[in-house]
């Protein structure tokens, strides 16, 4: 979903600054205390995902459809759904201190419906048992190319 450009009032087009801020119109995400690659992952994804998408829009015109409408364009972009709630969660925020500012009555990120959690965990990993081991180790070696035996010269 595009969103038309309106001319006036802060937008939610966030750089996360060195400083240990992050800049959206008005809006300052408290960040402090953050890594120095986390902040560069909130400026990336927020350059990357949100402003192209939402950050026209005045913060206050600002709605849930447009962030389900977010949410849905970068799942049909095939991003995972962990990435896609972490772009809620970084949205979220930012609004969140919207709200704490005065800026905005509601946080409209509450409202909206990024994946679920279970659908955002990692899958769990899977290990070999000890026979499935051998049988790969065999096979490997059937091939002479182990790279746990020196080969035949």
């Amino acid at each position: 979903m595009r969103s038309r450009v309106v001319p006036s009032g802060p937008r939610l087009t966030t750089s996360a600054s060195a400083g240990g801020t992050s800049r959206a119109g008005s809006i300052r995400l408290v960040v402090v205390g953050r890594a120095p690659a986390t902040l560069a992952s909130y400026r990336w994804l927020t350059r990357k995902y949100v402003a192209p998408a939402i950050g026209g829009i005045r913060l206050q015109a600002l709605q849930p459809g447009h962030l389900d409408a977010l949410c849905a364009e970068m799942i049909g972009a095939d991003l995972a759904p962990r990435t896609v709630r972490y772009v809620h969660s970084v949205i979220r925020k930012a609004l969140g201190d919207a709200v704490g500012k005065g800026l905005i009555l509601r946080k409209v990120a509450t409202l909206a419906d990024p994946p679920t959690a279970k659908a955002a965990r990692a899958p769990e990993m899977r290990f070999w048992t000890p026979a499935e081991l051998a049988t790969f180790l065999a096979a490997v070696a059937a091939t002479n190319g182990s790279p746990f035996t020196a080969s035949p010269e």
